[in-house]
């Protein structure tokens, strides 16, 4: 088996899958989290990292919300791909983003996949909080939700 945090892994696994929300709403989570005056702000610059084939709706935030992923399969799943702004494939250990862009990054499940070997995971780890940091504005946030611990056997 291909490790999780392989790019083959992520393209063999959105080939079989149809559209779907395959691991669970940003929007549950996010609805706790952010005032709706934080979500209305027109000002407010949210990343959305590692989107598989889920997007955020539209019109969820009214700032500029920026959207990737590294599965091109994944996003091709994506609903009117073609008239998405600010969508994405990249890579986000080496995102091609601007420094100090966003106000708010959100991942579900990324921070899981880039620490999906043993043997790179640490490295890894680092690397994507760098990028996250390298991306932030001054008292920017990042949320990042996880299935798995740190030393999880499930992710190998």
């Amino acid at each position: 088996m291909t490790a999780v945090a392989s790019q083959q892994f992520w393209e063999d696994f959105f080939k079989a899958q149809t559209r779907s929300e395959w691991y669970f709403s940003a929007n549950s989570f996010l609805d706790d989290l952010l005032t709706m005056d934080t979500r209305r702000d027109p000002s407010l610059t949210v990343l959305h990292a590692g989107i598989g084939n889920a997007v955020f709706k539209a019109d969820y935030f009214t700032g500029t919300c920026v959207q990737f992923d590294f599965s091109m399969n994944g996003l091709k799943q994506i609903p009117n791909l073609n008239q998405s702004l600010n969508l994405f494939g990249a890579n986000a250990l080496s995102m091609p983003l601007r420094d100090q862009t966003f106000d708010l990054i959100v991942e579900k499940g990324l921070f899981d996949s880039i620490t999906g070997r043993a043997d790179s995971a640490t490295s890894n780890a680092y690397l994507l909080l760098c990028e996250y940091h390298r991306c932030l504005r001054e008292h920017g946030r990042v949320f990042i939700f996880s299935l798995f611990g740190p030393s999880s056997d499930d992710k190998d």
